[in-house]
């Protein structure tokens, strides 16, 4: 699922639009040049950031995305695709629902601490996401 959703990303944004930040113990980078490994943290490099706030952070719910409203009170665009891992992570027997809600009880919280509330998506599907994409690239979010 992570190469199809990298791939409607490519889709819908000029390639030389796109930084995938690797986590600092990642030993393979699917992305080419796309994808970097920094030992930084994203929490400092969000910080120092200008413009962080024009920004789309998508991940599947990386804490990354969270902390720059936590920590610095920046509201970049977020897409978090936790509904659309979710089928991939969370058991279908019900045995970790309890997990499964604090996650989305976290994720729509953040949510909720933005002002603006048209800057955080959590979308259901791939359609969805792909239009989320579309519509930030042309101006209508």
């Amino acid at each position: 699922i992570e190469k199809e959703l990298y791939d409607i990303l490519e889709d819908a944004v000029e390639e030389e639009n796109i930084t995938v930040k690797l986590h600092p113990r990642s030993e393979a980078n699917a992305y080419g040049k796309n994808g970097i490994v920094s030992l930084t943290p994203w929490e400092l490099i969000s910080a120092l950031s200008d413009d962080i706030e024009d920004k789309v952070l998508i991940s599947m719910c990386s804490g990354s995305v969270f902390f720059t409203k936590l920590l610095c009170d920046k509201e970049p665009y977020v897409i978090c695709l936790m509904k659309i891992y979710a089928p991939y992570i969370y058991h279908k027997d019900g045995s970790d629902d309890e997990e499964q809600k604090r996650t989305f009880d976290f994720i729509n919280g953040v949510k909720n601490s933005y002002k603006n509330k048209n800057k955080f998506f959590i979308p259901e599907t791939i359609d969805e996401y792909r239009q989320i994409l579309n519509d930030i690239k042309q101006g209508k979010i």
